[in-house]
């Protein structure tokens, strides 16, 4: 085999690999999440993956570096109350929006994970809850979503 053979297999798998390399770790407009249900409030709709369980509930987004700005997660329980939420394993910072049957009873906004070697501080809704809906940083002002707001789920 010649030289210039070899060198134009040696770049034509350079480039593939840097072709590789991009799809896996550039491609940052979308996430893995693997939505099940929408949750709509107001005219913006989010595609929601829904949690039930309680190990799914102590994971919560931790698992993921981001979501999209369309993508949620639902976090739905047997009955109301104040369940309180924490950003211990967060890899980016939230709004949460707490939720009694179908209106929007409190939210806490923009909340960062913790600086390291720091407890977490606790959410909790102002009045009992029985969803929680966590979605980007900045988008309850971003859609103006409000205390009172009705909420339309779909799983």
């Amino acid at each position: 085999m010649s030289l210039n053979k070899i060198i134009i297999i040696f770049v034509l798998l350079l480039f593939l690999f840097g072709g590789f390399i991009f799809y896996q770790f550039g491609n940052k407009t979308t996430s893995k999440m693997k939505t099940s249900g929408k949750v709509t409030i107001g005219n913006q709709v989010f595609e929601t993956e829904v949690v039930r369980s309680d190990k799914d509930k102590q994971i919560g987004l931790t698992k993921y570096s981001f979501i999209a700005p369309n993508q949620s997660m639902l976090f739905i329980f047997d009955q109301p109350g104040f369940y309180a939420f924490w950003m211990k394993g967060m890899k980016f910072p939230l709004d949460m929006i707490f939720i009694q049957g179908e209106t929007i009873v409190s939210f806490a906004e923009n909340v960062a994970p913790p600086a390291n070697n720091t407890e977490p501080k606790t959410y909790a809704p102002e009045s009992s809850a029985d969803k929680v809906l966590e979605i980007n940083a900045g988008l309850v002002k971003k859609y103006n979503i409000k205390k009172g707001d009705k909420v339309k789920i779909q799983i």
